[in-house]
């Protein structure tokens, strides 16, 4: 009965440290185990709890890997996972369409500073990319903008 019960916690901490629930003393692992059981304490968990635990802690489990494998589609010929948001393009459209951008053709810039192909916003794929066009263009904004407040005063 007892390597059972080694058995199940050594499952139960292996599991919960997969998924980062063992922090902190294992408070978040302590809360999963009150909601599933109406119990605090692991280690007074008989056979039936210990049970419904590593159920409760595998289905957590298998969720955050069907997560992550979702999450983790990439075009063909992407070395990166994450792909550029619709959120970042229109973003980068509202900097390119700001007037301290001063650019007289943006299409150019982004295609020869920035390696966008044909310079076009949607053909920006991953997410890095979008990220470095918009620091690009938020810098070169800041500077125009400071130019333009000393060429005022």
């Amino acid at each position: 009965m007892s390597s059972d019960r080694s058995k199940d916690m050594r499952t139960i901490w292996g599991i919960a440290k997969e998924l980062g629930l063992d922090a902190d003393e294992g408070k978040l692992l302590r809360n999963v185990n009150e909601n599933a059981n109406g119990s605090r304490s692991i280690s007074l968990l008989d056979s039936s709890q210990r049970d419904r635990l590593i159920a409760k802690l595998r289905d957590f489990k298998s969720k955050t890997v069907a997560a992550n494998k979702r999450r983790r589609r990439r075009p063909p010929g992407c070395k990166s996972y994450l792909m550029a948001t619709p959120r970042q393009k229109r973003y980068i459209r509202s900097l390119l369409a700001n007037p301290n951008v001063n650019l007289r053709n943006p299409r150019g810039f982004l295609e020869k500073e920035l390696d966008v192909p044909k310079g076009d916003v949607d053909r920006i794929r991953l997410s890095s990319e979008a990220s470095k066009v918009i620091n690009a263009l938020k810098h070169r904004i800041s500077v125009y903008s400071k130019k333009a407040a000393d060429g005022a005063a």
